[in-house]
């Protein structure tokens, strides 16, 4: 019996053997690099690939200027290279012009909506940009809350949240762009950046479970899904990420899960944050500190060694991987 692997529903089915071959030609320390999606400050030079890269914005400027198109090439594994383009003050092309907030342009007429978009998509087309980490979904009712100050989210309406999303992801795809949904399980209305401290979701049981099945009705459509750095405390009493109750709950969905950053002020210990985000079972770990980098790849091996980890822990999430990579880059298929 032959078994096949969808790698999108817009392209083709691959073999699992296929597929097996592929992940069986990496190191340990391949599967491992390829975890990871980290932040590259001055320029895309590594020990270890990682499995994505977020560039600077001087290195954006660099690969808009295709300066590295020839060091991209020399990638064994092709990385996911991603930014945060939401728009408004989330606008990593700020060196090029304004874009409008995620609110804003959901609200605009939609020919004006598909030239915003087509703008943006040419831009991350024109830098390598495969990876775009919006749209967000979150669902947030009160004027103070955090998502709502910087018109972060799509609308305080869950069906128009779901509408809006859909077209966004569809739009980022016909371009060769995965989008991502953030930040699961919601943000609600709590006030404050999670990134910058550790805070507690704000929301009775009612609007959590309207946001969770925001996420949910859109996770067949997006290819990452992002995890917060939040604590809900009716589900857990460490944040989103390390927590395997709540990550579990993404357990049935295709989508990469990926976590917010792991090195953000909030964490006192990056490599404990690691860790327990490992054991919860997120496939991917964002990494602003790229200075942690080896380190952290360095401490999974030994974890590894020492019977602290098992196969599941270092190998999770690497088919999904290596499947939205065959669907960006043909990299199985065209061995």
């Amino acid at each position: 019996m032959c078994f096949l692997f969808a790698v999108s529903a817009f392209t083709y089915t691959i073999k699992t053997s296929q597929l097996n071959r592929y992940i069986k030609s990496f190191s340990l320390r391949d599967i491992i690099g390829q975890r990871f999606f980290v932040y590259a400050p001055q320029n895309l030079s590594f020990k270890t690939e990682p499995g994505g890269i977020i560039p600077s914005i001087k290195v954006l400027e660099k690969m808009l200027n295709r300066e590295y198109d020839t060091k991209l090439a020399q990638f064994s594994i092709p990385p996911f290279i991603g930014i945060d383009q939401e728009g408004g003050k989330v606008n990593r092309y700020h060196f090029i012009s304004d874009f409008p907030t995620m609110y804003e342009l959901a609200h605009m007429h939609i020919n004006v909506i598909d030239s915003i978009l087509n703008y943006q998509c040419n831009l991350m087309t024109l830098s390598h940009i495969n990876v775009n980490f919006a749209p967000v979904i979150d669902y947030s009712t009160l004027n103070g809350a955090n998502m709502n100050r910087i018109k972060r989210n799509i609308s305080r309406d869950p069906d128009s949240i779901e509408l809006f999303a859909k077209y966004f992801i569809s739009y980022h795809k016909s371009n060769r762009i995965l989008a991502t949904l953030k930040h699961f399980p919601g943000y609600g209305n709590t006030y404050y950046n999670s990134d910058a401290d550790i805070h507690t979701y704000k929301g009775d049981m009612m609007h959590f479970l309207t946001e969770y099945s925001i996420f949910m009705h859109l996770s067949q459509y997006a290819d990452f899904i992002m995890v917060s750095n939040l604590i809900y405390p009716f589900l857990d009493s460490i944040p989103a990420v390390m927590s395997g109750k709540i990550v579990s709950l993404l357990d049935n969905v295709n989508s990469i899960i990926l976590t917010d950053d792991i090195a953000c002020k909030a964490y006192e210990d990056p490599f404990n944050t690691l860790f327990h985000a490992l054991k919860a079972g997120n496939d991917m770990f964002i990494l602003m500190d790229h200075t942690l980098y080896e380190p952290m790849v360095d401490s999974i091996l030994t974890w590894y060694e020492k019977g602290l980890l098992d196969s599941m822990d270092i190998y999770r999430g690497i088919k999904k991987i290596a499947l939205k990579k065959e669907y960006l880059f043909r990299a199985i298929s065209n061995q």
